[in-house]
């Protein structure tokens, strides 16, 4: 008996020691996908994160919530609805998820305005979420169903048009469920299908544009079907509307489809495209040629491509982002809004893997893994916390802008474990009022800006709320630190005019002022004051009062406050840390 019980110990001994443990989640961004007015994130872990707007409805139309009605959301009076201002975990166990670019009421006309997604799972299973006013969710109606609605098994790609849904299963054939509509039409052809059906066999990739869907079979020729408007569907018209998928291209290694224009990638690095172009998308004159009805060449040298809405993204062998289209948004990055429309194809960016085209804004997957984000974030489709009408330049979005973080540990490699400043780090990444410098660094000595400390101060007062700016004039909408600005304005922390500076070093003195301002101006007696440098009629002097009394910091020595002093990053989320924790 003991034997056998020695025995019993020394297996169960030499299973714990062979035990191997969980590994963490992997939390790297895998895919991003730009929709209409939202932004998706797939990580390699599985998990969805989404963040924008979260509202899909209008006039007596119900509502529907293409992010899901798990998430916590800000509400906004106008487009948009109800906003998710920073990521938010989805769901779980995802290897892919596709948007709708345009809004549903493209095909509905007022109506209603719409979006929906769809999410392919790791075992093939497929959910739809969203509007559902045309049947894209696959249900048989045309019922709103909130939350994740499943569709079928056995899928292996996925992709949206505005008002219908399409995905490939492991065999090959094309489903698809929804809505298409002829667009400017007095009679209009359509095609309505509230139930998935089949369409075509041996399909390699698709793609969904405003009202068409683009087709690559295994043996690289290219279908199309749907509404042919300016040129969209390759075969010669640039009207009319077709039911079924006809042939229109030949040695294509993959596609992507705008609205209401097409683009074709060969194995050798030529880009075809067709369709609208009245701002240029396809690399041509748009005073010229605002319609190709058949396929054009475009470029050579091009990896992939990606159309967003009006505007087309191509990254080349080099991994350089080439744009050209809609720029009205800034949507290509370039800091500026003019020209509006590019026809020539125009360096953005560098060093990125992958690219994603929504209405009126673009997300980069760059090769370091960071994501970045331009154009339209009205409703918070960067993801940042910030709603601004046009962000005309390259930011940090998504779960760059907003990391996940694994609880109780911090990822920047220059905050060490007992530092004076690694709680106050710990607490403004966790409430989101401050990020690194980049995905592994906070730069904790680096100077702090004006901007930045009135952006960390307003993040920390949580206030969603849309405000005015009358006119100061280095502040403008379009600039990162513009939301922020509106806010502290309202809140009478920095005045209503002239200028702000907001690139300027903050100074001791300015902190303390803005926290102090911040915390509601209450009245300190400044004439005990320690210190020589600071003088008892100076604009922050009570601040500086305030902040000896709350232990927010003290002086550089008994004497001196040294107000003139630049504050580093760390010294920033200590103070906020001290005083608002």
């Amino acid at each position: 008996m003991k034997k056998r019980v020695l025995s019993l110990m020394l297996a169960l001994m030499l299973c714990a020691a062979l035990a191997v443990p969980a590994a963490a989640k992997d939390n790297s961004i895998k895919q991003v996908e730009a929709g209409y007015l939202l932004s998706l994130m797939v990580t390699n872990g599985g998990d969805l994160y989404g963040c924008g707007s979260n509202f899909s409805g209008g006039h007596a139309y119900p509502e529907s919530y293409p992010l899901g009605t798990g998430v916590t959301m800000t509400e906004l009076s106008g487009p948009g609805g109800y906003l998710v201002t920073r990521p938010q975990k989805i769901a779980e166990g995802v290897e892919k998820v596709a948007a709708s670019k345009a809004p549903s009421s493209q095909a509905q006309g007022s109506i209603a305005a719409g979006s929906h997604i769809l999410i392919l799972m790791k075992n093939g299973d497929l959910y739809g979420m969203g509007d559902n006013y045309c049947g894209q969710l696959g249900k048989g109606d045309r019922q709103q169903h909130h939350g994740m609605q499943f569709i079928m098994g056995g899928v292996r790609d996925v992709a949206c048009t505005a008002t219908a849904s399409i995905f490939i299963t492991d065999n090959g054939d094309l489903y698809w469920c929804g809505l298409l509509m002829q667009q400017n039409a007095m009679n209009a052809q359509l095609c309505y299908e509230p139930s998935p059906v089949k369409a075509l066999s041996d399909v390699k990739a698709v793609d969904g544009g405003g009202e068409h869907i683009v087709a690559l079979k295994q043996d690289g020729t290219v279908w199309t079907m749907g509404c042919a408007y300016g040129g969209a569907l390759g075969n010669g018209v640039t009207s009319g509307f077709s039911p079924t998928f006809i042939q229109v291209f030949s040695g294509a290694d993959s596609v992507s489809a705008g609205c209401s224009y097409t683009m074709a990638l060969k194995a050798d690095g030529t880009l075809y495209g067709w369709g609208y172009n009245g701002c240029g998308q396809l690399g041509r004159d748009f005073t010229t040629y605002r319609t190709v009805s058949t396929p054009v060449p475009v470029m050579t040298g091009v990896k992939s491509v990606e159309c967003g809405y009006y505007t087309t993204h191509v990254i080349k062998t080099d991994n350089t982002l080439w744009s050209m289209g809609w720029n009205y948004h800034g949507e290509m990055g370039q800091g500026s809004m003019d020209p509006i429309c590019v026809a020539t194809p125009k360096k953005t960016l560098s060093g990125v893997a992958s690219v994603a085209g929504g209405y009126l804004h673009t997300l980069a997957l760059k090769t370091d893994g960071t994501m970045v984000g331009c154009g339209q974030s009205y409703c918070c489709e960067l993801g940042d916390g910030k709603s601004v009408h046009q962000v005309l330049s390259w930011i940090p979005a998504g779960l760059t802008a907003s990391p996940i973080l694994e609880e109780g540990a911090l990822p920047f490699t220059d905050v060490p474990a007992g530092a004076y400043y690694y709680d106050p780090v710990q607490w403004a990444v966790d409430n989101h009022i401050t990020t690194g410098t980049t995905v592994t660094t906070f730069s904790p000595n680096n100077p702090c800006t004006r901007a930045q400390i009135i952006t960390f101060l307003w993040r920390a007062a949580d206030d969603d709320a849309l405000y005015m700016v009358e006119q100061i004039d280095d502040v403008a909408d379009g600039d990162w630190f513009y939301s922020a600005v509106r806010w502290a304005v309202q809140n009478q922390i920095v005045p209503n005019s002239g200028k702000f500076y907001p690139n300027s070093p903050c100074t001791r003195a300015a902190t303390v002022e803005f926290m102090w301002r911040a915390a509601g101006s209450p009245y300190y007696d400044v004439s005990k004051l320690p210190f020589t440098d600071v003088k008892a009629g100076a604009s922050y002097a009570q601040a500086v009062a305030w902040a000896l009394d709350k232990g927010v910091t003290s002086g550089t020595t008994a004497t001196t406050f040294s107000p003139n002093a630049t504050c580093t990053r760390a010294q920033i989320a200590a103070f906020m840390y001290r005083a608002f924790a």
